[in-house]
C-alpha cells in the first residue's frame, strides 16, 4: 500500500480550486488543476494512494478504476518532481 508523503521542502497555497506549490530548495513553482488540487489536499502521509482514489471517485462520480489511474499519474508527477515520497 502506497502512502505519499509532502516533502519537508515544499510549501503551497490555495487560491480558489487551484493549488500552487513551491519546492523550497529549487524555488520552482507548480500550478494544480481542481483534480490534482484535490488530490494533494488528501495527501497527509496517512492516506493511501487507494484510499485517495476511492474519496476522489465519490467526489466526482467517476469510476474508481479510472480514478486509481488518475490519481496514480498526479502522484506519479509530484513524485518525480521531488514534492512528495512514499
Amino acid at each position: 500500500m502506497s502512502i505519499p508523503k509532502i516533502t519537508p521542502h515544499v510549501t503551497s497555497r490555495s487560491i480558489g480550486d487551484e493549488v500552487f506549490i513551491m519546492h523550497l530548495e529549487t524555488k520552482v513553482t507548480y500550478s494544480l488543476n481542481e483534480t490534482a488540487a484535490r488530490t494533494w489536499s488528501l495527501i497527509d502521509g496517512v492516506v493511501s494512494m487507494d484510499e485517495i482514489a476511492v474519496v476522489i471517485s465519490e467526489e466526482y462520480e467517476v469510476d474508481e478504476e479510472e480514478c486509481k489511474t488518475a490519481v496514480s499519474s498526479i502522484i506519479d508527477e509530484l513524485l518525480s518532481e521531488k514534492l512528495l515520497t512514499i
